[in-house]
């Protein structure tokens, strides 16, 4: 069977061993025919990040074939692929049992010749499987003596309550079957497209072009240097405009490894201005995190970033756009609890897939599955699949006063700092604090995640797209996110630029002072305050699976929005504007 869909579609819904709905039956992917190899992409960054966001597992030793480790180790390697549009998947039929829509008698082949003269058949829908990353087709138990049976589709929603009959004698069944796992545990049954049943684990690399720029940023010191930028506020145009301090010398001399006493006494002699506020010592584990999410935004800004002040510094005083870039977008960021928003236009960006898990999608109950090549001969290389494309992105960062005030809000001790770098400084201390530092991350993620959703939900509207043409990638160190067009998504090139220079006022007092509640309240606000009629997005724009989300981080008493400078004020100007 042939069929077409986009690359998009493809990239996201048919990976190896998911199962899927297609032009009326049910299917497995069994491989991506003869991909392309990716040789643009960074192989050692892309497993430097895998190893990162795939932590969970190795420290609970559940990911199979020691995956992880062999990557640490050298043994095995990374491969990324894009799909290749003249060869596509190769799927096959799942599960081979066929139900009449006649009389629902079930068949293991689609061709069975039913005495009820009907020819139209439907494959069963359920699956078995397992949190080591087993599937398989569910047993159905037929009458002993005629070899038969008729599925009974129960009322409820619960597999349960189906029933399984003979159609020639009394002989019934209620349920599925117990089945038993491979590692000898009991199998859960489900529909097959349930997340459950198999969730993708995906990465985001921020991948641009091997430029000099490029080279000249991994050699002056890469993602310490990027953190040294970020602390700083990001000031000069790019993390290659940095002046080297005292504080930025002792920060990647550590990150090299080189003793503390040594470093003292390297940086006591090298004569460099002290700089500005030091960069907290941190736990090795959150200051990894942090140089990693600053060296993601120092490569995606390394060739394109426009700022605000960008666009007032182009027109003259008395231009028509003069008021609004120089007083109606400060204000907007400033009610909206922002340092900055940016344009990335040419956003460089890596989308993949490395493996899959089933069942709880927590690490220590589940294992993570990497795909594989088919050849033997290559089974210490592991590919990852996804796309590599340029697209415009908007990075968006929190105003770091703003939310240290949030935190302490929340409870949390953060000590008072009067710059924003120190502000930042001290949100970092707490976040290493051994007591309190994992509840004060928790907070912070769901506040700039949440930010993100309802950000996405408003900028597709005032771009005149569909949301699902937009994803995230979350930089809670860093207080940001970026929010970019998915690469082959339907998306209107220049969509986010037409907001960033015409309309990024309206769309940031929409989102302060736009309609934040639920559909579905009061059940949702007594719940997480998140659901999909309120700030969950589609599987290609999230990638936390909408875990972290709650409209009570930005709205009521306690949300982030309730800490405005002047709200009424805000409010009058956001109507104004409109």
């Amino acid at each position: 069977m042939k069929d077409t869909r986009s690359a998009s579609q493809i990239i996201y819904g048919f990976l190896p061993e998911q199962t899927i709905d297609l032009k009326g039956g049910i299917w497995k992917v069994r491989e991506w025919r003869a991909p392309r190899r990716l040789s643009e992409v960074d192989s050692g960054a892309l497993k430097s990040e895998i190893l990162r966001q795939a932590r969970g597992w190795e420290t609970a030793q559940t990911d199979y074939y020691r995956f992880l480790n062999k990557l640490r180790t050298g043994i095995a390697e990374v491969e990324p692929y894009q799909i290749d549009e003249a060869n596509g998947v190769l799927l096959d039929a799942f599960p081979k049992q066929w139900i009449c829509k006649g009389c629902n008698l079930v068949y293991l082949t689609p061709d069975a010749i039913c005495p009820c003269n009907s020819r139209t058949k439907g494959q069963l829908p359920f699956v078995a499987y397992h949190d080591c990353g087993e599937i398989r087709e569910v047993s159905i138990e037929r009458c002993p003596t005629h070899g038969e049976v008729r599925l009974e589709f129960a009322k409820s929603a619960s597999i349960a309550d189906l029933r399984f009959k003979c159609p020639k004698c009394n002989w019934s069944r209620q349920g599925l079957p117990f089945m038993k796992c491979s590692c000898g545990a009991p199998m859960k049954f489900n529909v097959h497209r349930a997340a459950v049943v198999y969730t993708p684990r995906s990465v985001v690399l921020v991948n641009p072009p091997l430029s000099e720029a490029r080279r000249r940023l991994e050699n002056a010191g890469g993602s310490a240097r990027a953190l040294t930028w970020f602390f700083g506020g990001m000031k000069e145009k790019s993390a290659l405009e940095t002046a080297e301090t005292q504080s930025s010398l002792a920060s990647d001399l550590l990150t090299r490894g080189m003793p503390p006493e040594v470093v003292e006494r390297v940086v006591a002699a090298s004569g460099l201005p002290v700089g500005e506020t030091a960069i907290p010592e941190l736990p090795i584990d959150l200051r990894a995190e942090c140089e990693s999410q600053a060296m993601k935004l120092a490569l995606a800004t390394l060739d394109s970033r426009l700022r605000t002040e960008d666009l007032a510094a182009a027109i003259a005083a008395d231009h028509e756009l003069s008021v609004q870039y120089r007083a109606k977008y400060p204000e907007a960021m400033q009610s909206a609890g922002l340092a900055s928003i940016e344009l990335i236009e040419r956003f460089p960006i890596f989308t993949g897939h490395y493996g899959y898990t089933r069942g709880d999608h927590d690490p220590s109950k589940s294992t993570l599955r990497p795909f594989r090549h088919h050849d033997r001969s290559r089974r210490n290389v592991f590919p990852v699949y996804g796309d590599l494309a340029q697209t415009e992105a908007l990075l968006v960062r929190l105003n770091p006063q703003r939310v240290a005030e949030w935190l302490r809000l929340k409870g949390h001790d953060i000590h008072a700092a009067t710059s924003t770098e120190s502000t930042y400084a001290a949100i970092l201390v707490a976040a290493a604090d051994a007591a309190s530092g994992e509840s004060v991350r928790s907070d912070i993620l769901h506040l700039v995640h949440s930010y993100s959703h309802r950000f996405i939900r408003t900028v597709a509207i005032y771009a005149g797209i569909d949301r699902n043409a937009l994803s995230e990638l979350v930089l809670d160190s860093m207080l940001s996110f970026v929010v970019y067009a998915v690469p082959r998504g339907d998306f209107v090139l220049g969509g986010l630029h037409a907001v960033f220079e015409r309309e990024l006022d309206t769309l940031l007092a929409e989102v302060v002072h736009g309609e934040h509640r639920c559909p579905l309240d009061p059940g949702c606000s007594k719940g997480k305050s998140a659901c999909m009629a309120c700030l969950h997005l589609g599987e290609p724009s999230c990638r936390l699976f909408n875990t972290h989300l709650s409209r009570k981080a930005l709205f009521g008493a306690g949300g982030y929005f309730s800490l405005l400078p002047n709200p009424r004020s805000a409010r009058s100007a956001a109507g104004a504007n409109t």
